[in-house]
Protein backbone atom coordinates (compact mmCIF):
# COMPACT_ATOMS: atom_id res chain seq x y z
CA UNK A 1 0.00 0.00 0.00
CA UNK A 2 1.58 3.16 -0.96
CA UNK A 3 2.13 5.73 1.93
CA UNK A 4 -0.14 8.68 1.74
CA UNK A 5 2.36 11.17 3.25
CA UNK A 6 4.83 9.62 1.31
CA UNK A 7 3.24 10.86 -1.90
CA UNK A 8 2.42 14.82 -0.11
CA UNK A 9 6.20 14.62 0.46
CA UNK A 10 7.28 13.32 -3.57
CA UNK A 11 4.76 16.42 -4.48
CA UNK A 12 6.11 18.91 -2.37
CA UNK A 13 9.26 18.45 -4.14
CA UNK A 14 8.22 18.29 -7.52
CA UNK A 15 6.53 21.46 -6.46
CA UNK A 16 9.23 23.48 -4.91
CA UNK A 17 12.25 21.79 -7.29
CA UNK A 18 14.52 20.21 -4.53
CA UNK A 19 14.41 18.39 -0.66
CA UNK A 20 15.68 21.45 0.97
CA UNK A 21 13.03 23.31 -0.30
CA UNK A 22 10.77 20.78 0.61
CA UNK A 23 11.19 20.15 4.05
CA UNK A 24 11.17 23.66 4.75
CA UNK A 25 7.48 24.12 3.41
CA UNK A 26 6.79 20.86 4.89
CA UNK A 27 8.81 21.66 8.51
CA UNK A 28 10.38 18.89 8.09
CA UNK A 29 13.99 17.92 8.06
CA UNK A 30 16.04 17.39 4.79
CA UNK A 31 16.73 13.51 5.54
CA UNK A 32 12.97 12.63 6.76
CA UNK A 33 12.14 13.92 2.96
CA UNK A 34 14.70 11.89 1.28
CA UNK A 35 13.99 8.85 3.24
CA UNK A 36 10.31 9.17 2.78
CA UNK A 37 11.63 9.26 -1.46
CA UNK A 38 13.29 6.47 -1.22
CA UNK A 39 10.99 4.12 0.89
CA UNK A 40 8.14 5.59 -1.68
CA UNK A 41 10.89 4.49 -4.29
CA UNK A 42 11.58 1.00 -3.30
CA UNK A 43 7.55 0.60 -2.79
CA UNK A 44 6.98 1.28 -6.60
CA UNK A 45 10.00 -0.57 -7.78
CA UNK A 46 10.94 2.58 -9.86
CA UNK A 47 13.86 5.43 -10.07
CA UNK A 48 10.88 8.93 -9.29
CA UNK A 49 13.81 11.46 -9.30
CA UNK A 50 17.13 11.99 -11.26
CA UNK A 51 19.27 14.95 -11.58
CA UNK A 52 20.52 17.36 -14.64
CA UNK A 53 22.57 20.04 -13.62
CA UNK A 54 22.52 19.43 -10.09
CA UNK A 55 19.30 19.59 -9.69
CA UNK A 56 16.36 17.04 -9.23
CA UNK A 57 14.11 16.07 -12.16
CA UNK A 58 11.26 13.89 -12.65
CA UNK A 59 11.98 10.53 -14.19
CA UNK A 60 9.68 9.44 -16.57
CA UNK A 61 7.49 6.95 -14.08
CA UNK A 62 7.97 10.21 -11.61
CA UNK A 63 6.17 12.23 -14.22
CA UNK A 64 3.32 9.25 -14.71
CA UNK A 65 3.08 8.75 -10.42
CA UNK A 66 2.52 12.89 -10.44
CA UNK A 67 -0.15 12.98 -12.91
CA UNK A 68 -1.93 10.01 -11.43
CA UNK A 69 -1.88 11.44 -7.71
CA UNK A 70 -1.96 14.78 -8.27
CA UNK A 71 -5.76 15.21 -8.25
CA UNK A 72 -6.02 12.95 -4.93
CA UNK A 73 -3.49 14.95 -3.28
CA UNK A 74 -5.75 18.41 -4.40
CA UNK A 75 -8.83 17.05 -2.82
CA UNK A 76 -6.90 15.82 0.53
CA UNK A 77 -5.72 19.30 0.42
CA UNK A 78 -9.49 20.76 0.39
CA UNK A 79 -10.89 18.71 2.65
CA UNK A 80 -7.83 19.53 4.93
CA UNK A 81 -8.54 22.92 4.54
CA UNK A 82 -12.22 22.70 5.56
CA UNK A 83 -11.26 20.85 8.65
CA UNK A 84 -9.13 23.54 9.58
CA UNK A 85 -12.17 25.74 9.25
CA UNK A 86 -14.26 24.59 11.63
CA UNK A 87 -15.91 27.14 13.99
CA UNK A 88 -14.24 27.16 17.24
CA UNK A 89 -16.20 25.24 19.76
CA UNK A 90 -18.83 27.36 21.53
CA UNK A 91 -17.94 28.64 24.88
CA UNK A 92 -18.91 31.00 27.41
CA UNK A 93 -21.52 30.67 30.60
CA UNK A 94 -25.92 30.78 30.21
CA UNK A 95 -27.09 32.14 33.71
CA UNK A 96 -30.81 30.73 34.27
CA UNK A 97 -33.19 31.99 36.63
CA UNK A 98 -36.13 29.36 36.98
CA UNK A 99 -38.58 27.65 39.06
CA UNK A 100 -37.37 24.39 41.25
CA UNK A 101 -39.82 22.39 40.17
CA UNK A 102 -40.34 22.69 36.25
CA UNK A 103 -36.88 22.98 36.29
CA UNK A 104 -36.15 19.16 37.53
CA UNK A 105 -39.19 18.31 35.32
CA UNK A 106 -38.03 20.00 31.91
CA UNK A 107 -35.26 22.48 32.14
CA UNK A 108 -32.65 20.09 33.41
CA UNK A 109 -33.03 18.06 30.17
CA UNK A 110 -32.90 20.54 28.07
CA UNK A 111 -29.64 21.91 29.58
CA UNK A 112 -28.49 18.08 29.31
CA UNK A 113 -29.29 17.60 25.81
CA UNK A 114 -27.83 21.13 24.53
CA UNK A 115 -24.20 20.35 26.61
CA UNK A 116 -23.96 17.40 24.80
CA UNK A 117 -23.41 19.19 21.54
CA UNK A 118 -21.92 22.21 23.49
CA UNK A 119 -19.63 20.75 26.56
CA UNK A 120 -17.88 24.23 26.32
CA UNK A 121 -20.63 25.94 27.47
CA UNK A 122 -20.92 26.35 31.23
CA UNK A 123 -24.59 26.98 32.83
CA UNK A 124 -25.31 29.00 36.15
CA UNK A 125 -28.71 28.58 37.86
CA UNK A 126 -30.96 29.61 40.25
CA UNK A 127 -34.47 29.27 41.63
CA UNK A 128 -35.79 32.39 43.06
CA UNK A 129 -39.37 33.44 43.62
CA UNK A 130 -41.11 34.93 40.47
CA UNK A 131 -41.59 38.14 42.20
CA UNK A 132 -37.76 38.20 42.11
CA UNK A 133 -37.19 37.20 38.58
CA UNK A 134 -37.84 40.16 36.20
CA UNK A 135 -35.58 42.62 38.30
CA UNK A 136 -32.94 40.26 38.10
CA UNK A 137 -34.24 40.24 34.57
CA UNK A 138 -33.70 43.70 34.45
CA UNK A 139 -30.48 44.52 36.22
CA UNK A 140 -28.85 41.46 33.40
CA UNK A 141 -28.27 39.15 36.44
CA UNK A 142 -29.57 36.81 33.94
CA UNK A 143 -29.46 35.76 30.92
CA UNK A 144 -32.76 33.64 31.01
CA UNK A 145 -35.62 33.43 33.56
CA UNK A 146 -38.38 30.82 33.51
CA UNK A 147 -41.45 32.21 35.48
CA UNK A 148 -45.34 32.08 35.74
CA UNK A 149 -45.76 35.34 34.30
CA UNK A 150 -45.71 37.27 30.99
CA UNK A 151 -44.32 40.49 31.72
CA UNK A 152 -45.72 41.74 28.88
CA UNK A 153 -43.04 44.18 28.16
CA UNK A 154 -42.05 45.71 24.90
CA UNK A 155 -38.69 45.03 25.80
CA UNK A 156 -38.64 41.28 26.81
CA UNK A 157 -39.36 38.53 24.67
CA UNK A 158 -41.57 35.86 26.25
CA UNK A 159 -42.58 32.57 25.17
CA UNK A 160 -44.90 29.81 27.02
CA UNK A 161 -42.34 26.99 27.08
CA UNK A 162 -44.52 24.44 29.37
CA UNK A 163 -48.21 24.04 31.31
CA UNK A 164 -48.08 22.81 34.71
CA UNK A 165 -50.84 20.87 35.63
CA UNK A 166 -51.85 21.14 39.30
CA UNK A 167 -53.44 17.79 41.16
CA UNK A 168 -54.57 17.21 44.33
CA UNK A 169 -52.36 15.02 46.43
CA UNK A 170 -53.14 13.19 49.65
CA UNK A 171 -53.49 9.49 51.44
CA UNK A 172 -54.29 6.69 50.15
CA UNK A 173 -56.47 5.31 48.90
CA UNK A 174 -57.47 7.89 45.86
CA UNK A 175 -61.31 8.94 46.09
CA UNK A 176 -63.31 10.98 45.05
CA UNK A 177 -63.24 15.22 46.95
CA UNK A 178 -66.15 16.66 47.16
CA UNK A 179 -66.65 20.59 47.87
CA UNK A 180 -67.70 20.13 51.49
CA UNK A 181 -64.64 17.89 51.57
CA UNK A 182 -62.48 20.80 50.72
CA UNK A 183 -63.50 23.16 53.50
CA UNK A 184 -62.59 20.75 56.32
CA UNK A 185 -59.41 19.05 55.08
CA UNK A 186 -55.58 19.54 56.56
CA UNK A 187 -54.16 21.34 54.12
CA UNK A 188 -50.58 21.39 53.34
CA UNK A 189 -48.95 24.27 51.39
CA UNK A 190 -45.74 25.12 49.48
CA UNK A 191 -45.54 28.83 48.02
CA UNK A 192 -49.07 29.72 49.32
CA UNK A 193 -48.52 33.10 47.62
CA UNK A 194 -48.40 32.05 43.73
CA UNK A 195 -51.56 32.92 41.55
CA UNK A 196 -52.32 29.04 41.36
CA UNK A 197 -53.38 28.79 45.04
CA UNK A 198 -55.65 31.84 44.36
CA UNK A 199 -57.15 30.46 41.90
CA UNK A 200 -57.65 27.60 43.85
CA UNK A 201 -59.28 29.82 46.62
CA UNK A 202 -61.24 32.06 44.22
CA UNK A 203 -63.25 28.56 43.26
CA UNK A 204 -64.23 27.34 46.32
CA UNK A 205 -64.92 31.44 47.27
CA UNK A 206 -67.83 30.77 44.75
CA UNK A 207 -69.09 28.05 46.46
CA UNK A 208 -69.49 30.00 49.87
CA UNK A 209 -66.53 27.47 50.87
CA UNK A 210 -63.73 29.09 52.85
CA UNK A 211 -60.68 27.36 52.83
CA UNK A 212 -58.57 26.76 55.86
CA UNK A 213 -55.57 28.35 56.76
CA UNK A 214 -52.57 25.72 55.93
CA UNK A 215 -51.75 23.67 58.59
CA UNK A 216 -48.32 22.91 57.53
CA UNK A 217 -46.25 25.22 55.34
CA UNK A 218 -43.10 23.89 53.25
CA UNK A 219 -40.38 25.61 51.28
CA UNK A 220 -40.78 22.32 48.92
CA UNK A 221 -42.96 19.52 48.12
CA UNK A 222 -40.68 16.52 49.01
CA UNK A 223 -41.31 16.53 52.62
CA UNK A 224 -45.42 17.92 51.91
CA UNK A 225 -45.65 14.89 49.80
CA UNK A 226 -43.97 12.84 52.48
CA UNK A 227 -46.56 13.96 54.79
CA UNK A 228 -49.15 14.11 52.68
CA UNK A 229 -48.18 10.49 51.96
CA UNK A 230 -48.08 9.33 55.92
CA UNK A 231 -52.00 10.95 56.25
CA UNK A 232 -50.55 14.35 57.56
CA UNK A 233 -53.16 16.28 55.06
CA UNK A 234 -53.58 16.99 51.24
CA UNK A 235 -51.57 19.39 48.72
CA UNK A 236 -52.14 20.98 45.75
CA UNK A 237 -48.94 20.47 43.70
CA UNK A 238 -47.91 20.73 40.05
CA UNK A 239 -48.78 16.70 38.48
CA UNK A 240 -44.52 16.57 36.96
CA UNK A 241 -43.81 17.37 40.58
CA UNK A 242 -45.58 14.15 41.72
CA UNK A 243 -44.71 12.05 39.12
CA UNK A 244 -40.71 12.61 39.48
CA UNK A 245 -41.47 11.24 43.50
CA UNK A 246 -42.35 7.84 43.66
CA UNK A 247 -43.91 8.76 47.00
CA UNK A 248 -45.30 6.19 49.38
CA UNK A 249 -48.65 6.10 50.57
CA UNK A 250 -49.40 9.09 48.39
CA UNK A 251 -52.10 9.25 45.82
CA UNK A 252 -53.88 11.43 43.11
CA UNK A 253 -57.72 12.74 44.78
CA UNK A 254 -60.18 13.83 42.08
CA UNK A 255 -61.17 17.47 42.97
CA UNK A 256 -64.82 18.37 42.07
CA UNK A 257 -63.59 21.00 38.99
CA UNK A 258 -61.34 20.55 36.22
CA UNK A 259 -57.38 20.81 37.59
CA UNK A 260 -55.67 24.42 37.64
CA UNK A 261 -53.47 24.75 34.81
CA UNK A 262 -50.29 27.38 34.44
CA UNK A 263 -48.05 28.14 31.93
CA UNK A 264 -44.37 28.96 32.47
CA UNK A 265 -42.75 31.55 30.05
CA UNK A 266 -39.15 32.15 28.75
CA UNK A 267 -38.37 35.55 28.80
CA UNK A 268 -35.40 37.08 27.79
CA UNK A 269 -34.18 40.83 27.41
CA UNK A 270 -34.82 41.96 23.38
CA UNK A 271 -32.28 45.35 24.11
CA UNK A 272 -29.36 42.97 25.29
CA UNK A 273 -26.85 41.15 23.73
CA UNK A 274 -26.36 37.71 25.81
CA UNK A 275 -23.24 36.29 24.03
CA UNK A 276 -23.27 33.26 22.08
CA UNK A 277 -23.73 30.72 24.08
CA UNK A 278 -26.61 32.16 25.77
CA UNK A 279 -27.88 33.30 21.99
CA UNK A 280 -27.93 29.58 21.09
CA UNK A 281 -29.32 28.13 24.14
CA UNK A 282 -32.30 30.33 23.72
CA UNK A 283 -32.52 29.66 19.73
CA UNK A 284 -32.17 25.38 20.24
CA UNK A 285 -33.93 24.67 23.78
CA UNK A 286 -36.67 27.70 24.12
CA UNK A 287 -37.37 28.70 20.39
CA UNK A 288 -36.62 25.96 18.70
Amino acid sequence: MIDLNALQVFATVAKTGGVRAAARRLEVTQPAVSQRLRALERSLGAKLYGRAENRLVLTEAGQNLLAACQSSLDCLVRLDSRLMARPQELQGVVRLISLSEYSKASLLPKIQRFRKDHPGVRFMMEYRPPSEMLPMLFRQEADVIFTKENPGKPQVEARAVFTEEYVFVGPRPRRRISWEDLGRLPILSCRSEDAYWYEFQDRLAKRGIRLPPPAIEVAEFESLFRMAGAGLGYVLAPLHAVRLRATPGLAIHELPFRNIKERIFACRMRTVDPGPAAKAFWERAVAG
